[in-house]
């Protein structure tokens, strides 16, 4: 469903990956979770 809803803000070309901050990176390896 999510793929959907990109695929349509983008007029069916795929979506660019997004850098993050460091703090992002950071926070996720502090809590173990997975930043995709």
């Amino acid at each position: 469903e999510v793929s959907r809803l990109l695929l349509g803000f983008n007029c069916g070309k795929a979506v660019e990956p997004l850098g993050l901050p460091e703090s992002a990176t950071q926070a996720s390896m502090r809590f173990d979770f997975d930043l995709k």
